[in-house]
């Protein structure tokens, strides 16, 4: 049997978050046959730790103390050294800075880089973050490819940390298809109320209070209709606030962290991300691998996932009113929000499958291998 090539993946944490949750998606479908996979979190709070080690996937907290302790260098030198992994992949900035750092050190002969964002950071022009870019610009150079999860963040990584274009893979996102069937919409008892949904962290670059302001004026037009938030963070109490003063607090839900997504989407009948920016927007596509029609924002990477007036809906940020229009006009047409759904669900299942993912991540694996490894 062939040797297996030692991939160490480094990550910020394990937190319930998107790219955490996409890393552990990725190993699970990786050929185990031909890579030893490790995980290096950062942080000592890594909630999903025990969902990587079921899969037989060691796991190893470095236990840092805030971003700025370099101690962390000198960690991952020392675990590079115990490990000699061939391939280095690390995942969000502080994990990208530091991974990037000490492979380069250690001369790991392949390091790649997956950018889950087109974070505003890097056009701004304070001091602190012009510095934190000409870091990210400095390290990147070390890296032999780096992933990109849309154009988005393609065209953001020219731009700003003026990579070479060459040096820059895109993969989309993918799911699994198979845990989102389309299902009947349960209802509680004798309720016609129609659902509008929104996943994401309450936190201010999701645009939540887009969200309630457009519920508002919803509700001022259709009166059977609930609103359901699922996720959590620290803007929750303020949006409660602005419900009560929406007047509309009877008819909004917040659920909190859930695990439970496919069952929750079944109830949605329109389903609205009202982000600030997404580098990708991976929800969308669980959202429409459930038939559901979806609302965005026109940001990042988005109008890759949502073609507008076919699979949905694009508006702009920060306007509840077009928002809630959209909204309002869907709710007003059942037939328009069954057949974009389907439509939808067809998109989903022919460019964003997690097996597509996988295929191409393991391709760049490959090329790299076979350039660095074996040539």
């Amino acid at each position: 049997m062939p040797k297996k090539n030692k991939i160490l993946y480094i990550i910020n944490n394990l937190l319930i978050g998107g790219a955490e949750k996409l890393l552990l998606s990725v190993i699970d479908k990786l050929n185990k046959d031909k890579y030893d996979i490790m995980v290096c979190c950062l942080y000592s709070n890594n909630p999903l730790k025990s969902e990587f080690e079921k899969r037989g996937v060691t796991v190893k907290s470095l236990g840092i103390k805030n971003n700025r302790d370099i101690l962390c260098i000198f960690k991952l030198v020392k675990l590079l050294k115990q490990e000699r992994a061939n391939i280095v992949h690390t995942h969000l900035f502080y994990a990208n800075i530091y991974g990037r750092i000490a492979a380069k050190l250690v001369r790991v002969p392949i390091i790649i880089s997956t950018e889950h964002s087109n974070a505003p950071w890097r056009n701004k022009q304070r001091l602190k973050l012009k510095i934190r870019l000409l870091i990210d610009r400095v390290t990147a150079k070390f890296c032999d490819r780096i992933i990109a999860i849309s154009e988005s963040v393609k065209d953001n990584l020219i731009q700003w940390e003026r990579i070479d274009p060459n040096k820059i893979v895109v993969i989309h996102n993918g799911i699994n298809i198979k845990k989102y069937q389309i299902m009947d919409k349960n209802r509680d008892g004798s309720s016609s109320d129609s659902v509008i949904g929104c996943i994401g962290r309450l936190e201010p670059i999701k645009g939540h209070i887009f969200f309630m302001k457009a519920a508002a004026r919803i509700f001022e037009k259709i009166r059977n209709v609930r609103f359901i938030l699922i996720g959590d963070g620290s803007l929750r109490q303020d949006l409660e606030k602005l419900a009560q003063d929406l007047n509309i607090s009877k008819r909004v839900s917040f659920l909190g962290f859930r695990d439970d997504i496919p069952e929750l989407l079944s109830v949605i009948d329109v389903f609205v991300l009202p982000s600030l920016w997404e580098g990708f927007g991976i929800v969308l596509l669980e959202a429409m691998a459930m038939g559901k029609v979806v609302v965005a924002s026109d940001v990042g990477g988005i109008s890759e996932i949502v073609v507008d007036k076919k699979t949905g809906y694009l508006c702009p940020p920060m306007d509840p009113n077009t928002l809630a229009d959209i909204v309002v006009g869907l709710l007003k047409d059942p037939l328009k929000i069954r057949t974009m759904g389907l439509v939808g669900r067809e998109r989903v299942k022919k460019h964003f499958t997690l097996d597509k993912m996988v295929e191409k991540t393991e391709h760049v694996y490959n090329t790299l291998i076979i350039e660095k490894l074996v040539s």
